[in-house]
């Protein structure tokens, strides 16, 4: 198994400082993480998906893959059950979600609408999945993006999501919070239950494997992401 983070940046230190809260929470659980996109410019967020898509292209076959966001994700607790819990699910990838719409088209949600769970819209910070399978989708989403044009990747990974998600033997959405809590708000949910000396999701009753904070450059939302990283490395 792999756990790659994006970090589209053209200098390598600006990855270290600005990654350094998912680094030292990794290292807790005795997990390196491997950065994508270091040495290119950012340009847009659709830029991760092409990042990917090369870098599995340069990859072994069959590859276990962990793909998150770099700079407002923590690791939550140890990775060595992660692979079995996603092979229980019998799909080809789980793909995080969120509680708000957010980056997408309004054509493309009434889908996601009749989800049960309140976690019930892609967020594309979470990839998980066999390389081989991550390479066609993302290949997918860059022939969607010549019909939907987009700067942002969660956008066009929603729309591929909204015409696959009846096909649960080829995507599932983690509706649970099983692999990922995006915290989207949740901001101020999180920063009481870091309070505890587990985190875990107060919704689904599930201690995810990696926390995302999006948004922390308010510091309404930053404040709660590091009470969650002080806890992690506090309680670990």
């Amino acid at each position: 198994m792999k756990l790659l983070a994006w970090s589209i940046e053209e200098n390598e230190n600006d990855t270290y400082t600005n990654a350094r809260y998912l680094i030292e929470s990794a290292a807790v659980f005795n997990e390196q993480v491997e950065f994508i996109g270091v040495g290119k410019k950012f340009v847009e967020l659709f830029d991760k998906i092409t990042t990917l898509r090369d870098y599995i292209n340069n990859l072994s076959k069959n590859t276990f893959l962990v793909c998150i966001d770099g700079y407002d994700t923590l690791l939550n607790k140890d990775l060595s059950t992660l692979k079995d819990d996603f092979e229980k699910h019998n799909t080809k990838v789980i793909i995080s979600t969120e509680r708000i719409f957010t980056y997408q088209w309004n054509t493309f949600k009434d889908k996601f609408e009749t989800i049960s769970s309140p976690y019930r819209y892609v967020n594309s910070g979470t990839l998980i999945g066999y390389s081989d399978d991550l390479k066609i989708i993302l290949d997918e989403c860059i022939e969607l993006n010549k019909i939907y044009p987009t700067e942002i990747d969660q956008g066009i990974v929603g729309v591929w999501v909204y015409k696959n998600l009846e096909n649960t033997n080829r995507v599932k959405l983690d509706i649970d919070c099983e692999f990922t809590w995006v915290v989207s708000g949740e901001w101020e949910t999180l920063g009481k239950i870091s309070e505890n000396p587990e985190i875990i999701n107060p919704t689904t009753g599930n201690k995810p494997y990696i926390i995302h904070s999006p948004g922390n450059g308010a510091t309404s939302n930053f404040i709660p992401f590091k009470k969650a990283y002080k806890s992690i490395i506090k309680s670990n």
